[in-house]
């Protein structure tokens, strides 16, 4: 019995842990006096993949870990910017080996930031992988709690 007991804590930890190291959003920001722009990443409620953090890649830079049922908005430069959500079962050197394209369409849109204004895009389980964009551009964040980049 206590065998099996150390076998399933084993094979737990394993699932709970992840190779992804955020970097901060300011990062995204290669110049100071660049427009800005803001971009709002939501990830609805939903009980398939719940407890798992999907992570946002914006121009393939892991930046924010977004937990189900949340939002966040941060600044990045005006233009074209890769989105993409992952969940931790991604290998790092898987998507930086043979790309972000690898992950399929459904996690991956390409948005662009308008200077002085928003773009929005909401996640949701499904994909390849674990997520899949649900929506780009107008997205209902009144059922969904803040977390500050």
């Amino acid at each position: 019995m206590r065998n099996i007991v150390l076998i399933m804590l084993l094979f737990l930890s394993g699932c709970a842990s992840n190779n992804i190291s955020l970097q901060p959003y300011q990062s995204l920001m290669k110049d100071e006096g660049s427009e800005k722009g803001e971009l709002l990443v939501a990830r609805e409620r939903a009980l398939s993949f719940g407890p798992r953090p999907y992570f946002i890649v914006v121009d393939g830079v892991p930046i924010f870990e977004l937990k189900n049922g949340s939002y966040t908005v941060f600044p990045i430069e005006a233009g074209e910017h890769k989105v993409l959500a992952i969940c931790d079962e991604v290998p790092t050197e898987y998507l930086f080996t043979l790309g972000l394209h690898k992950l399929g369409e459904e996690a991956m849109r390409i948005v662009n930031i308008p200077k002085g204004g928003r773009e929005a895009i909401l996640f949701g389980p499904g994909g390849i992988k674990c997520a899949t964009v649900k929506s780009v551009g107008k997205v209902d964040v009144t059922q969904l709690k803040y977390i500050k980049p």
